[in-house]
């Protein structure tokens, strides 16, 4: 609630530096490690190994740690969570995907509103309160980024977290 509270009150900073993207995400993964084990899933990061970009490192983690924690909580036992990314001229997209139950398209714009939390999540009894995707959704927008969820039911889900070249992002955010 409280990170929340900083993006909406606009005090959360947003500071800028180049990272490689594959040492964050393994590092945000070691705290979802024991989460992932005891379902019998297997989280596998297909990133690049070089790869850099240039993020703010703490809302970077964060919106790798809430998505493959969402991954898990939703992907059945045994099954695989694949995070990877592409990069186009003026953007990275980064890709987490699950074998979960997908996202219905009445329930998409619900899971990014603030509590919003889908059919499957409220009738299955799945841990949490709806506001991981906000916070994600929000840390992307701080960044001039944005979320897409492109989901099949019964299949699974991909939810794409894209991070724009931060020349214009440092920008924006130096005239906030």
């Amino acid at each position: 609630l409280l990170d929340l509270s900083r993006l909406d009150s606009g005090t959360r900073e947003f500071t800028p530096i180049n990272v490689v993207i594959r040492a964050e995400i393994d590092a945000a993964l070691v705290t979802l490690g024991s989460i992932a084990d005891k379902k019998r899933i297997s989280v596998r990061n297909r990133c690049p190994s070089e790869f850099e970009w240039v993020v703010d490192q703490r809302a970077f983690k964060q919106i790798v740690i809430n998505l493959v924690n969402n991954a898990i909580k939703f992907s059945p036992p045994g099954s695989n969570v694949d995070i990877s990314l592409s990069e186009t001229e003026n953007a990275m997209a980064l890709r987490i995907r699950d074998e979960g139950p997908g996202v219905t398209p009445s329930d998409r714009e619900k899971i990014l509103t603030p509590f919003g939390r889908g059919e499957f999540a409220e009738t299955h009894k799945i841990d949490g309160v709806g506001l991981g995707l906000t916070i994600v959704s929000e840390l992307l927008k701080l960044q001039g980024g944005y979320i897409e969820i492109d989901s099949q039911p019964r299949i699974g889900s991909t939810f794409v977290a894209v991070f724009p070249k931060v020349a214009e992002t440092a920008n924006r955010a130096a005239t906030a």
